[in-house]
């Protein structure tokens, strides 16, 4: 696949998940070095790295040298006894991530991700979560003094 990506100049960013083949950032850079393709990156998640109890800047340091692109969403609880939520639900701390995220070397863009678990919850409002990510993430990038851009 990574071959696939390169001849048509596009990158492909694999994700690392809990209870994937890459479930920790060691596994991940392990399958990196193993493909030893350029057309294969990073799509960097630290929820799934959250609930392991990783630490969050060992996490960022690992990884993002070979991410394009990050998610945010939050989580509640350690694995195998985890829910992953709206960002802003639980108590994960953004402000210290992005300042990993930034001393790490991260350019590149973060989005915040509402899981389909929480999709399919009855009384999930797709607005209400949206505003909750936009109040979320500016109030952690105030808190860094990190400017958006």
């Amino acid at each position: 696949m990574a071959a696939y990506a390169a001849a048509r100049g596009v990158v492909l960013a694999m994700e690392p998940h809990v209870d994937g083949p890459a479930d920790t950032p060691e596994r991940m850079l392990e399958i990196l070095r193993l493909v030893d393709a350029p057309a294969l990156r990073v799509n960097f998640y630290i929820s799934h790295f959250d609930i392991l109890g990783m630490s969050t800047k060992d996490s960022v340091a690992a990884l993002v040298p070979c991410s394009v692109h990050t998610h945010l969403k939050d989580q509640r609880g350690r694995y195998p006894d985890y829910r992953f939520l709206t960002p802003g639900e639980g108590g994960f701390d953004y402000a210290r991530h992005l300042l990993a995220m930034q001393e790490a070397g991260n350019d590149g863009s973060i989005n915040a991700e509402v899981s389909m678990l929480r999709q399919r919850n009855p009384d999930y409002d797709p607005v209400a979560a949206c505003g909750q990510c936009c109040r979320t993430s500016a109030t952690a990038f105030e808190a860094a003094g990190i400017a958006r851009r």
